[in-house]
């Protein structure tokens, strides 16, 4: 799949992926591709948030919803911008609902992603 993962601090997660390893037999992105992008997206903004404030924490997404708009026909980047998602993590275990999306070459919505995440301490091993 070759994604890549970037931080743009404060609150913002990009998953960049490429068309190549990713697409279907109809040369569009593979829908499982652009959930994987779709979800991972807010799932690390989370754990950077986490990360970043000391906090060892398992975030796991527990309900999802994805609108694939277009067809994507490029490398495709995943966004999630969350400006309210640290206070709602002072406190654990945690839920938390974030929205990522991609936009196609036109610059409209390609896909866009709905899920939310519990978040508790990570236990000991």
């Amino acid at each position: 799949m070759r994604l890549r993962v970037e931080f743009s601090p404060p609150h913002t997660a990009r998953v960049r992926a490429p068309l190549a390893p990713n697409h279907n037999d109809k040369g569009t992105a593979f829908a499982g591709a652009i959930y994987s992008a779709l979800v991972l997206a807010p799932w690390s903004l989370l754990t950077e948030l986490l990360r970043r404030d000391g906090i060892e924490a398992d975030v796991m997404v527990y309900r999802s919803s994805v609108k694939f708009l277009q067809a994507i026909r490029e490398d495709f980047v995943a966004e999630c911008s969350a400006p309210s998602a640290r206070r709602k993590l002072t406190t654990l275990p945690a839920r938390v609902t974030l929205a990522s999306g991609i936009r196609g070459a036109d610059g409209k919505p390609a896909a866009e992603f709905r899920g939310s995440f519990y978040i508790r301490k990570r236990r000991s091993k």
